[in-house]
């Protein structure tokens, strides 16, 4: 279901979804966090407020830089294209 959600944005987005303790540790990896927060006008009767970051990984699967909202579509491509030349 989550891969359903998140490709709803994007066809190549990703779901990830685990126990939290598996959670927990994928987002360590990152500058990132989330928080859950009881909403009883969700059909799960919570929702989950997370990171709003852009992160380039290189073809190892490592981190290797990051972008904060705000943003705009030639900041992000400036760092696709960097990324691209350097690895």
């Amino acid at each position: 279901k989550v891969a359903q959600y998140a490709a709803g944005f994007f066809h190549e987005f990703i779901g990830l979804t685990g126990k939290k303790e598996q959670i927990d540790v994928a987002v360590k990896l990152f500058p990132a966090g989330y928080i859950i927060e009881n909403d009883p006008d969700s059909p799960l009767g919570y929702t989950v407020m997370h990171t709003d970051k852009i992160f380039y990984m290189d073809r190892q699967g490592k981190m290797i830089d990051y972008l904060k909202s705000p943003r705009n579509p030639d900041e992000i491509l400036a760092k696709i294209r960097k990324y691209l030349k350097e690895y």
